[in-house]
């Protein structure tokens, strides 16, 4: 299942059951870039180690650690869908047909 959602101005992505094959992960993040997806919801949180968080329009803000009452802001930028060559994206769809 594929999930798009306005947050804060960013569209952020999801997609469950995740993937676990490498042609998949490209073919799903193709769809992404193509829907105008800025980030993507699981690789928020794989990168911010499953702590709860917000995008808001100071960034990515994060609560780590028991209790959560520090939040900690980061920017935006290094969690942006990747850019994907159109050849490596109908590459991975035709190997995993």
């Amino acid at each position: 299942m594929l999930t798009f959602e306005e947050q804060s101005g960013h569209i952020a992505g999801s997609f469950q059951p995740r993937p676990n094959e490498p042609q998949l992960i490209l073919a799903v993040a193709g769809v992404h870039r193509m829907a105008g997806v800025d980030l993507i919801r699981e690789t928020l949180s794989d990168a911010i180690g499953h702590a709860p968080y917000d995008i808001s329009e100071r960034g990515l803000v994060v609560w780590p650690g028991p209790g959560y009452s520090m939040e900690q802001v980061l920017p935006l930028a290094p969690f942006a869908t990747p850019p994907i060559l159109w050849r490596d994206w109908a590459a991975a769809w035709r190997s995993a047909t």
